[in-house]
């Protein structure tokens, strides 16, 4: 019995490249009615025909005959509506090839104290305000009052699964969405660590507040998404009454919270942590900083990047047994450029290397 072509995998792949079905045929050279109907399971393609088309979209022909991928629903995911149709099927799509990618993960370490044994959320009800989630997800993991050191890793601890976005999405900083019932995080690798921790604590707030809907209005969702990152990262009670007596003090309490200067004090005045007075003259005294120093903004210095500490050591495990993403992505059937822009580790290695990677790696 021959292969069997899947169509929903040509719609996947086409996506992710940001092509239509118009774009796909001219550059592959079949019809559009062709591409249609391949897309559409009306026609069973020759082996010639899924050879030119995976050229095109720069996968492998073997990508095709695989079993259906799961995918993310753009009625769901926390992307902004105001985005371009072909940036957010780019992004879907790439979501569906994260799934590739952690479900082999979990497959293959499922068994390693890497993974957490399950999904450490909360359930929350719709008629709970955000600042109150934030604060009931915090007491159920223990955070007290004290700043988090590293977003990422809390979040992989506490079963979500985080990966970066791909290259092509750059319209977005980073979305999220749940998968039956594990949630999923993609936000920007390059983003400067203080905006990546705001950014992926509003996400955190969206797979909170949003399980498996989203609200009509995204002005609303978005609102919420941001006093939930408020109260979530500075909680109302943390002591922060002193932090504006000298740039210094300034400084070292932004260093403490991982937090640039305006978001600091913006957060701490939703979280109610900073009264109304106390921001004003914090604000004045931000604004004639940045000003005095050419509208440079000012945010803690030394602070360590956001990383996966799961793929690090994911990474570091391959290593052991002499492999390498190459070898991951040959058995994804995927491009090996598809999984690397999905870590979020840096200076990663696709090929068998000898020596530490942990050092390579920044891990």
């Amino acid at each position: 019995m021959g292969r069997k072509f899947n169509p929903q995998r040509l719609k996947i792949a086409r996506k992710r490249r940001g092509f239509t079905t118009t774009e796909l045929a001219r550059q592959s050279g079949c019809a559009r009615y062709t591409v249609s109907k391949l897309e559409s399971a009306q026609n069973k393609p020759r082996e010639s025909t899924v050879s030119s088309i995976a050229n095109v979209l720069r996968f492998p022909s073997e990508f095709f005959y695989e079993e259906r991928m799961d995918e993310l629903s753009s009625a769901t995911a926390s992307i902004i509506p105001s985005c371009s149709v072909a940036v957010r099927d780019t992004a879907l799509a790439s979501a569906s090839i994260a799934f590739l990618l952690d479900d082999w993960a979990h497959d293959q370490f499922k068994r390693s104290s890497l993974m957490p044994s399950a999904v450490d959320f909360i359930g929350i009800g719709s008629d709970v305000d955000p600042e109150s989630a934030a604060r009931l997800l915090r007491q159920h993991w223990g955070l007290g009052l004290e700043p988090i050191p590293h977003m990422i890793e809390l979040l992989e601890s506490k079963g979500v699964r985080v990966f970066s976005l791909v290259d092509d999405v750059a319209n977005l900083s980073a979305f999220s969405g749940w998968r039956d019932e594990i949630p999923y995080l993609f936000t920007g690798k390059s983003a400067c660590t203080v905006d990546l921790r705001l950014s992926v604590a509003k996400q955190l707030g969206y797979l909170v507040l949003h399980r498996h809907t989203r609200p009509d209005n995204f002005r609303d969702i978005q609102r919420e998404m941001n006093a939930f990152a408020c109260a979530f990262l500075i909680p109302e009670g943390a002591k922060l009454s002193n932090i504006g007596l000298n740039l210094k003090r300034l400084k070292e309490t932004m260093q403490r919270w991982g937090l640039s200067g305006f978001d600091l004090i913006a957060c701490g005045r939703k979280s109610g942590a900073i009264s109304d007075g106390r921001y004003r003259t914090l604000h004045t005294q931000i604004t004639n900083f940045e000003i005095f120093n050419g509208h440079i903004r000012l945010i803690p210095e030394g602070l360590s990047s956001e990383t996966s500490v799961l793929w690090c050591g994911i990474l570091e495990g391959l290593q052991k047994n002499g492999k390498a993403l190459q070898d991951v992505a040959e058995q994804m059937r995927v491009p090996v450029q598809e999984v690397e822009e999905l870590l979020l580790v840096e200076n990663l290695p696709t090929k068998k290397v000898q020596g530490d990677l942990s050092v390579r790696l920044g891990c």
